[in-house]
């Protein structure tokens, strides 16, 4: 069987900075071929391509068909493959299986999608199993420009090559003037940039996720931000509405957060320093220092019998200025 060639007519020409693509590369033979892995070299920032290079140990059960990769984290309708492979007769390395009855860190294969599961007739005793990249080029890149990609996709008989223009174009009001907040999920410490939040404000915030130092891809089905004056009173602003721009370690999640609930005004009136900056004008100040927290929700890929299919997770809390605009001073 030959190696995978690359579809000699793509180029990849037109989208904007910021702007969320995703771009599917065909190689001929990658239907039928056992596995094709896919590299690319120079994509933009904020570009990643799926390329899976993790190899998991792996053991199976002849008498159940039931296969254990520890560690794993598959779903049913993955595409998997054996790099290596010792017993599990009727089974193949370099063969591509879809992965069906998935229950934690065990499953099934089968030779079609929701098909019905292979029955190997010895056990596995020892194997390492890979999902089968897709090649899928998606995110959103950071910065404008061409730039040249060399894409590779490899099967068992060799690689093939391609050079891809890649064309972004430059944004005006692109979204790197919005404030960035870190939030560490381990620790749950915030990173605030320091900007206040005022009354009547709309403000979008970029949030990045870290683990270890790294920032990481989170699978969000939830994500809000809430302010308090104190701790038992009642929530002054709530932001609930988010997008998701950029994948891989270049993710981030766009927070709407608007700032003109009645209780924040109410809130900001109680605190009215009554201390004129200006004898003509009589405008004051207002303010206080306003608790803060950023909650997200999570699918839960754990495979842990018994817990929910989300999880619910939060921040530390921590402290934001929240400000009035200048008025003249009531009467």
């Amino acid at each position: 069987m030959p190696a995978p060639t690359i579809d000699p007519t793509t180029s990849v020409l037109g989208y904007k900075q910021w702007e969320y693509w995703q771009y599917q590369p065909y190689a001929t033979d990658s239907s039928f071929l056992p596995v094709v892995l896919w590299e690319a070299k120079g994509l933009p920032d904020g570009m990643t391509i799926d390329a899976p290079t993790l190899y998991i140990a792996t053991t199976g059960a002849a008498s159940t068909d039931i296969i254990t990769a520890t560690g794993s984290a598959f779903a049913n309708g993955d595409k998997v493959y054996f790099t290596a492979l010792t017993g599990g007769a009727g089974l193949a390395v370099n063969t591509r299986y879809y992965v069906v009855n998935v229950s934690g860190a065990t499953f099934k294969l089968a030779l079609t999608s929701g098909g019905t599961a292979i029955d190997f007739t010895t056990d596995i005793t020892a194997a390492t199993i890979s999902k089968v990249s897709t090649g899928l080029i998606s995110g959103a890149a950071t910065v404008p420009g061409v730039f040249v990609v060399e894409l590779k996709a490899t099967n068992a008989e060799g690689t093939g090559r391609l050079i891809v223009p890649i064309g972004i174009t430059p944004q005006a009001g692109s979204n790197s003037f919005y404030p960035d907040v870190e939030i560490d999920v381990v620790t749950r410490e915030v990173l605030w940039p320091g900007c206040v939040i005022k009354l009547h404000d709309a403000l979008i915030l970029r949030v990045a996720f870290k683990n270890s130092g790294s920032y990481i891809d989170m699978d969000l089905t939830g994500l809000r931000m809430v302010l308090k004056q104190e701790e038992t009173e009642s929530i002054l602003v709530k932001g609930n509405t988010f997008a998701k721009v950029g994948a891989g370690t270049a993710a981030r999640y766009l927070l709407y957060i608007p700032a003109s609930d009645a209780a924040f005004a109410a809130a900001l009136a109680d605190s009215e320093d009554n201390i004129p900056l200006d004898a003509a004008s009589g405008l004051s100040t207002t303010g206080f220092p306003a608790l803060a927290e950023i909650s997200w929700t999570v699918n839960n890929a754990s495979g842990i019998s018994g817990s929910p299919t989300t999880l619910n997770q939060s921040s530390k809390t921590f402290l934001i200025e929240a400000e009035r605009d200048l008025e003249p001073t009531q009467a």
